[in-house]
Parts: C-alpha cells; structure tokens; sequence
C-alpha cells in the first residue's frame, strides 16, 4: 500500500508537472546533483575560454530550479564585486571548503577544466552511494512494515476461526 501511494504522488506530482526534486527532503539531498550539473557546465565555459562570472550568470537564467538559480545569481554578484570565483561558489553553497581550495588549485595549474570534470563525477559518484546507503537502510524497514500489514491480516483471518473452535470445545 505505502508503495503503491508513493507511485500515485510521484506520478501525480510528475503529471501536474510539479518536479520530485522541489520536495524538501529530496531537493536537500539531490543538491549535490545539481552542483555536480553547474560544475560541469562551467567546465564548459573555462575550457571555451568564457569568463567564470559571465558564465555563472548566463547558467543561473537558464536553471529552472530556483535553488540552484538563486544560489549561482548570489555568487555571480559576489564574483562582479571582485571577489575569487571559487570563494563565491564556496560562500553560497555550491562548494564546500575543500572542493574551492581544490579548484583554486587546479586553475593556478592550468588545469581548470579537468579538474572541475573530475569534482562533478565524484559527486555524483557521493551521491549515488549516499542513495544506495539509504536504500540498503529503508528495505528493511519497508520489509517489517508490509510484514507487519501480512501479521495483521492473518491475525484478522484466523482470530475468529480460533474463537470458533474454542466455543465448540
């Protein structure tokens, strides 16, 4: 039954054209995903030869999620003050510490795009085991849940016929 619910409101959610990753659990835990996406793309954009800030703010007026929008618009108005491109990207989210150092790195060694390549998979390489490490810990519980619904059942089913046997004892 709970399976079969979360089918419904993912099919529902997906036909009144509401995305998945706009739920709150789900858009905290799939913004890695989205980080690894704009680190690609401005992977793109440094191996083109396009200025980081220029890009940051071309990529956030065609993210159609607004996290992701809002946070990249955020870092390309603190790249426009003249602030590093990595601490920005570091200061609104999209980087943690050691992925701006990291980057800073890689771009004194002439290495930029590769690196930023490199980062986006490994991200994505994190959160597919983050999911698989969720999914591993939820099967259980569901297996206890429906096991549970089968004892209710059964229970349901063969309480009355035990009644029944001790009325004609």
């Amino acid at each position: 039954v709970l399976l079969f619910g979360a089918v419904f409101v993912v099919g529902l959610l997906s036909y009144t054209g509401v995305s998945i990753r706009r739920l709150p659990i789900l858009s905290r835990f799939l913004w890695r995903a989205d980080s690894a996406a704009i680190l690609r793309l401005l992977a793109i954009a440094v191996r083109e030869g396009r200025p980081i800030a220029e890009s940051s703010r071309l990529l956030a007026g065609y993210f159609v999620q607004s996290g992701p929008r809002h946070k990249l618009e955020r870092a390309a108005a603190r790249m426009g003050k003249g602030g590093a491109w990595w601490e920005a990207l570091r200061q609104v989210g999209i980087l943690r510490t050691s992925e701006s150092r990291l980057l800073a790195a890689a771009e004194r060694a002439g290495n930029l795009p590769w690196a930023m390549e490199e980062m986006a998979a490994s991200m994505i390489r994190r959160l597919a085991y983050q999911t698989r490490a969720w999914v591993t810990a939820l099967i259980p519980l569901l297996i206890m849940v429906f096991g549970f619904g089968v004892l209710l059942v059964a229970v349901a089913v063969f309480a009355p016929l035990v009644q029944l046997i001790q009325w004609l004892c």
